[in-house]
């Protein structure tokens, strides 16, 4: 798992900007998140994109990029009602109390 801070304009996440105007500063592809250079890092966000990187492992790419779109779809195209976002902000809610633990990196279990 990887964390790599890109220009603004090659992050992906800047592309999707329309889906969550003003909102993104970082997205997670796979196993790295990427960052825009001109965003800073606050930790409740690396959590929730910590939680796209293991739905990334949990469904592979292609699964998870069909589960979110079919998601977004079917939330009649409401960023805050795709179920994977949901599922990322329900990670960083639990992470503020607790109960919530990031993903390891591939080889680092214990």
């Amino acid at each position: 798992m990887r964390v790599a801070t890109v220009p603004a304009a090659w992050n992906p996440a800047m592309w999707l900007a329309p889906l969550a105007p003003g909102r993104i500063g970082a997205m997670a592809c796979l196993d790295t998140v990427l960052v825009s250079g001109s965003s800073t890092m606050p930790l409740p966000l690396l959590v929730h994109e910590l939680a796209h990187v293991a739905q990334f492992r949990r469904l592979g790419a292609f699964g998870f990029l069909a589960a979110y779109v079919d998601g977004w779809l079917a939330a009649g195209c409401r960023y805050h009602a795709i179920p994977l976002e949901r599922e990322a902000r329900e990670a960083e809610r639990a992470w503020r109390i607790g109960g919530w633990t990031p993903p390891l990196p591939s080889g680092d279990e214990p």
